[in-house]
């Protein structure tokens, strides 16, 4: 089952960043219309790729739906981070909502779905 609310956060997300792209841009044509000094325009166009890669990540992943699932053995749990030993022995940290984490418990076999560029936790399974 996948959680939706991993996703509407995600559209919310890119929601913001394309509010963001655009607030952005107008803000550089004001300042090239008011003729504004050239460091100004340049520390004003400086966050302009940034948002757009991260747009575009975001994208990628909400149209391709190309989810990664992950098996492993919790090795530690602090506070909404948790860290997974998957099988070949390496360590994987995840981040996401309290209100997952009571159901999981340190050095317990857990099924763990993501998305496969932004790593936001879809959902979490306890195995046995």
């Amino acid at each position: 089952m996948q959680d939706t609310m991993t996703k509407r956060s995600l559209q919310l997300f890119l929601c913001i960043l394309l509010l963001m792209i655009a607030l952005n841009l107008m803000q550089i044509y004001v300042s090239r219309v008011l003729e504004r000094p050239p460091w100004l325009v340049v520390l004003q166009i400086f966050p302009f790729p940034i948002l757009v890669f991260i747009a575009i990540v975001i994208s990628l992943d909400l149209a391709k739906q190309d989810n990664v699932t992950l098996r492993g053995r919790v090795k530690s749990k602090v506070r909404n981070i948790i860290v997974i030993i998957v099988d070949n022995g390496m360590d994987r940290k995840f981040t996401f909502k309290n209100d997952r984490m009571k159901d999981i418990n340190v050095d317990d076999y857990i099924e763990l779905q993501y998305f496969k560029r932004t790593k936001a936790v879809i959902s979490v399974k306890n195995i046995h």
